[in-house]
């Protein structure tokens, strides 16, 4: 028995992600949108939904808001660019997976840095000024 790399569902998400991303770069013109960047697109196994997370430079309420407005203008341009079946539904939502990957980045680079021995006198750190 084979085993597939990843799923045709995981395929798919990528190529929506490219396209949405097109999408709203040239045809979107909703001003409220601005620049916003498709950060992860989710397909359920059936191809049905499609939760797309992204991130704005500004406003991100707005945008999202934009987004959610514009989906069915989305949804109908990705059924003319691709050639599914059935076009999954589009759910916009904010990514904030990337702020916890920082905070857990900054988390980590905190524990690497050299811990300050306190000082006989029960102060922390070396005071070259005594």
């Amino acid at each position: 028995m084979v085993t597939q790399s990843y799923k045709r569902a995981d395929r798919v998400a990528e190529r929506i992600q490219a396209e949405i991303s097109e999408i709203i770069a040239r045809d979107v013109r909703d001003p409220r949108v601005g620049f916003v960047t498709i950060m992860k697109v989710t397909l359920t196994d059936d191809l049905g939904l499609a939760r797309v997370f992204v991130r704005a430079a500004v406003a991100q309420k707005n945008a999202l808001a934009g987004l959610r407005k514009a989906a069915g203008f989305i949804r109908a341009a990705l059924a003319t660019r691709m050639a599914l079946r059935r076009v999954p539904s589009l759910i916009f939502l904010v990514d904030t997976e990337t702020d916890k990957t920082t905070h857990l980045l900054d988390l980590l680079d905190q524990i690497g840095r050299p811990i300050e021995k306190p000082t006989p006198d029960g102060s922390a750190g070396d005071s070259a000024a005594e």
